[in-house]
């Protein structure tokens, strides 16, 4: 899974390697990044929720609660520290895919 962070929402991509991609999107509720995956070449969308730990809340003035990378933690997941060719690929295709 390869993500790009922005504000509270996510757009990113799942993939394996030498495998297709399947993009999404995504915002922050509470304890979960609630995902809309998008199937190739289909016009369905599926909803997804991944568990989250927030390391540290920095309060806005909207009452709101911004995010930067570093703080998000993925349940059962590894953060890794630099993109690869193929992770970066399949995220700037999902940013064209989803028009963003």
């Amino acid at each position: 899974m390869v993500l790009q962070l922005e504000d509270d929402q996510v757009i990113g991509g799942f993939y394996q390697p030498l495998s297709e991609y399947t993009c999404f999107t995504g915002i922050f509720r509470g304890e979960t990044l609630d995902l809309w995956v998008s199937i190739p070449d289909s016009p369905d969308v599926y909803a997804y929720s991944i568990p989250i730990q927030v390391q540290t809340q920095i309060a806005s003035q909207s009452n709101t609660v911004d995010l930067s990378v570093n703080e998000l933690v993925l349940q059962e997941a590894h953060r890794i520290s630099d993109l690869d060719q193929v992770s970066q690929n399949v995220l700037n295709e999902c940013l064209i895919e989803l028009n963003v």
